[in-house]
């Protein structure tokens, strides 16, 4: 660890990773805690807050850093902002998308951040033929989904929609090289 000069670097954000070790007693937790500490005396960083969830990486209770962390960086509001908490598995991606969020990202919206790639992928398409493997069967997904979700597609028949991964349209499951297909042939 090193002293950091705020005024010298152009950083927006502070990221405070919080587990077992953060506030330990020895040198590195003490370097670590004069950089919190010249961040919160500045006032120009954005603090945020990651609190570790995983127990192989050092995750504590959040009650634990009440007792840890110096007293001055706590009367200085260091635990004022809410820690995301970073979680295993299926959810550490939605935690790191928190986490970008704190930082500034804003979520896109599907026609900015797939609508451009759809037509890239249909201009590509179009000079070539797709078609079924003779392999897999066809199946009406309408059987298997709900009386609400049938409704809805009775009401977008002849559109797309997305049904759990798979594409929608005229009552078929389409694989996506058959996605690619309709949209290479369907009217504007």
């Amino acid at each position: 660890w090193s002293d950091v000069d705020f005024e010298t670097i152009n950083a927006t954000h502070f990221l405070l990773y919080l587990n077992n070790l953060t506030f330990s007693s020895d040198e590195l937790g003490k370097a670590l805690a004069n950089q919190v500490r010249a961040a919160l005396t500045r006032g120009l960083l954005g603090l945020v807050l990651l609190h570790e969830r995983v127990s192989a990486a050092g995750a504590i209770s959040f009650d634990a850093f009440f007792t840890q962390a110096p007293p001055d960086l706590i009367s200085s509001g260091l635990f004022d902002s809410v820690a995301v908490d970073l979680h295993a598995g299926p959810y550490r991606p939605v935690s790191l998308k928190l986490v970008l969020m704190k930082l500034g990202a804003q979520a896109t919206s599907w026609r900015r951040s797939v609508w451009p790639w759809l037509l890239a992928v249909r201009a590509r398409a179009s000079s070539k033929p797709h078609s079924r493997p003779p392999s897999e069967p066809k199946t009406d997904l309408l059987s298997t989904i709900s009386k609400k979700a049938r409704r809805s597609a009775q009401k977008h028949r002849g559109g797309l929609s997305l049904v759990g991964g798979n594409t929608l349209h005229r009552d078929k499951r389409c694989r996506s090289t058959e996605l690619v297909t309709i949209l290479s042939t369907k009217e504007h």
